[in-house]
């Protein structure tokens, strides 16, 4: 977020001879001028922060990133906390719109045409990020949740095409067996940690042959974590310095927030927070980053 933009401290009036000239301003006139174009960026940057929480998240169900063609998977526009009764929805697919307009709709019979990154919107929303939906022809698939993150109920499964039927399924991780136990070719993690990130693949026999599944690399994630900065409590100006207050706000989840203060496109301090902090000093032309860690 940019604080302000560069102000020369000049005024112009009109000389005697009606003729335009420039004379530098007093401090007052500089507040009298610059407090309603602040108070104007605030409304600014807080419709902006409005808009930018409010992101919905598109969501698979049965919630896998690869089906086999002919399976169905319904996809879901999530927004919250606001309730949808009143939103209409747009859907993308690899950036195009599609003729759909509800909150979920079904892929009945998945065929390699329905294979695509996916994005909905709402009228009180921004896009969402794109997931991935890929159909595959393989005879043995390992289907992984498309959003992995921490805390998340992690499960595998190895799926065959139908007239298969395999058994003595074993998954592996970076070239080494699961030992874990596996009910109905699905294998159960449990919550899902950074030190799950690997390269998975699966195995299973049918009628004495072994099958094996393409090899897919799984990324485990941190917290989805919605930043937003306000700038509230907007102060004086005083030889191009603003004292001001700074809040970054968590949404969703309570991770650490760094704060960065930039000026002039130079980072020149960084500190850890748990939600707010007051800085004084801040120069016009501070550009202002909250990042997770």
């Amino acid at each position: 977020v940019a604080i302000g933009s560069h102000n020369k401290g000049n005024k112009m009036e009109r000389n005697k001879h009606g003729g335009e000239i420039w004379v530098p301003w007093g401090e007052k006139e500089k507040a009298n001028h610059i407090i309603p174009s602040l108070i104007f960026s605030f409304i600014i940057t807080f419709a902006l922060f409005l808009e930018e929480v409010v992101r919905p998240l598109v969501s698979f169900s049965p919630n896998w990133a690869v089906v086999l063609p002919g399976d169905s998977v319904t996809l879901s526009c999530n927004l919250d906390p606001v309730e949808p009764a009143n939103h209409t929805y747009t859907w993308y697919k690899n950036g195009a719109i599609i003729n759909k307009h509800q909150q979920s709709f079904e892929i009945q019979s998945a065929s390699w045409v329905d294979r695509g990154h996916y994005q909905c919107q709402t009228n009180y929303s921004a896009k969402s990020d794109s997931l991935e939906l890929e159909v595959s022809y393989d005879t043995v698939i390992l289907q992984v949740p498309p959003r992995i993150n921490e805390g998340d109920p992690l499960a595998l499964r190895c799926h065959d095409r139908p007239g298969f039927d395999i058994q003595s399924t074993l998954f592996y991780k970076d070239n080494e067996a699961i030992e874990i136990p596996v009910t109905d070719s699905v294998l159960h993690l449990g919550k899902a940690n950074r030190n799950m990130t690997g390269i998975y693949k699966c195995k299973g026999f049918y009628h004495g042959k072994m099958y094996w599944s393409s090899k897919r690399f799984i990324s485990v994630t941190g917290n989805y974590t919605e930043i937003a900065i306000i700038i509230a409590l907007l102060g004086f100006h005083i030889f191009h310095v603003l004292y001001i207050y700074i809040y970054c706000l968590r949404i969703r989840d309570p991770i650490p927030l760094y704060i960065y203060i930039y000026i002039y496109k130079y980072k020149v301090s960084q500190k850890a927070l748990q939600g707010n902090i007051k800085i004084k000093k801040v120069y016009l032309d501070t550009h202002v980053l909250c990042v997770s860690k």
